[in-house]
């Protein structure tokens, strides 16, 4: 999935910096499909699993699934339509299972939320971490660290993820957030900076770990 150089966007203001981290990860870069049914039968695995149905269950209601269609002559892109299904288009050299990852993290994330804000990017390492590759995982993990790439804490599977909501902790102003002081934004800031500590010291230390 290539990306290619935009202007700064003050509704997706963490865009940037996710790409940058992506492109510090050593994902495979070469296509790792043979054909859209491979790639099908790999997103019908992933949207089968617990991890999608926990990260899913507000965001995709009524069962809706996720079609895969072959794109040409374009980038990778998910849509997460209010009618029909959601729908990833991969172009071939898009054909990567991380790729895939990434725009099912789209698909699965709160459509009132930023486009790579907190929700999808904690979308994103579960769906690598539990689906495929936790070494890989904890890289990206540590390159959203390195570039101060928000991510939303989660629940572990088998409890309840909270709601994707747009005025929430780990949603800044920039990303849509209407909040009517300044106190309450530092206040907010110092309860999402306590959350993600507290999060991240318990994935060091395998609290999140499926058996």
């Amino acid at each position: 999935m290539s990306h290619p150089s935009r202007k700064y966007n003050p509704n997706d203001p963490q865009r940037e910096r996710v790409y940058i981290a992506e492109r510090c990860v050593d994902f495979p870069r070469a296509p790792e499909f043979q054909s859209l049914s491979e790639i099908r039968a790999f997103a019908q695995q992933v949207l089968r699993s617990p991890t999608w149905e926990a990260l899913s269950r507000h965001t995709l209601q009524d069962g809706r699934g996720v079609v895969v269609k072959l794109g040409r002559g374009r980038r990778a892109v998910a849509h997460n339509r209010l009618v029909g299904d959601p729908a990833i288009i991969l172009p071939r050299a898009s054909w990567r299972r991380w790729t895939i990852f990434h725009e099912l993290a789209h698909c699965a994330r709160g459509k009132l939320t930023a486009n790579h804000g907190p929700q999808f990017t904690a979308s994103y390492f579960r769906l690598i971490h539990d689906c495929w590759n936790p070494d890989l995982a904890h890289r990206l993990q540590s390159e959203f660290e390195r570039m101060r790439v928000r991510v939303a804490p989660w629940a572990p599977i088998g409890h309840e993820v909270p709601k994707p909501d747009p005025t929430s902790v780990g949603v800044s102003r920039d990303e849509g957030a209407d909040l009517p002081t300044e106190i309450a934004q530092r206040a907010r800031d110092v309860t999402y900076q306590k959350a993600m500590v507290a999060f991240w010291r318990k994935v060091r230390a395998g609290a999140f770990k499926t058996k």
